[in-house]
């Protein structure tokens, strides 16, 4: 044999090792889902949020017992208590009740509301006592509201929550101050804890 006919033979048998070594093999089955792995272990319990804000679906306003009585500041008004079992004596001290009025002719507003001329001038205001709220119309002007009972439809949003510095220290409302919440407008109360604007209450 030749040696060009060995040195051909040579060379294409190592292109037909080299070729053979690096051509891929069929692809392997796809593998399955494993086993699911044992469930982790519990977080930490969080901080008590505002899940239980309470409010109250819109109520007439005649639906209340109207009586006259005599305030310090105001002098005679017409007051009528409502019973609210959610304002706790934790809520009187560190929580914040927002209470609204609502007429054909205000629309939605926060309480205290003031109506009318100079001349007669209304407001329409609440306190809190432990277990009630209570409502009344005061007449600035005249320091007499005998006999008034207003019309239209009042609620409340009562808020718990411990305040430290001025400001809410857990759920929807951590971070904001009493007086930024007194400043948000019905719409935006509405919005940060999920309360339907003329739904039932909860």
């Amino acid at each position: 044999m030749s040696k060009m006919r060995v040195l051909f033979l040579s060379i294409v048998s190592f292109v037909f090792i080299l070729s053979s070594c690096t051509k891929e093999g069929p692809e392997g089955p796809q593998g399955g889902n494993g086993p699911q792995g044992p469930a982790g272990a519990p977080g930490a319990t969080g901080a008590t949020g505002t899940a239980n804000v309470i409010y109250t679906s819109w109520f007439a306003t005649s639906t209340l017992t109207w009586a006259d009585s005599t305030h310090a500041d105001f002098g005679t008004i017409s007051r009528a208590n409502r019973a609210a079992p959610g304002v706790t004596a934790a809520v009187v001290d560190n929580g914040v009740v927002l209470a609204y009025y609502r007429s054909t002719a205000s629309g939605v507003t926060q309480l205290p509301y003031t109506l009318g001329t100079t001349a007669n001038l209304s407001q329409y205001r609440n306190i809190l006592r432990t277990g009630t709220i209570t409502f009344f119309v005061a007449n600035l002007t005249t320091g007499t509201a005998t006999g008034v009972v207003p019309t239209g439809d009042f609620r409340y949003v009562i808020i718990p929550g411990g305040v430290a510095g001025g400001r809410l220290m857990s759920g929807a409302a951590m971070g904001y101050s009493l007086d930024q919440l007194q400043w948000m407008s019905y719409e935006q109360v509405c919005k940060l804890f999920s309360i339907p604007a003329d739904g039932a209450s909860n």
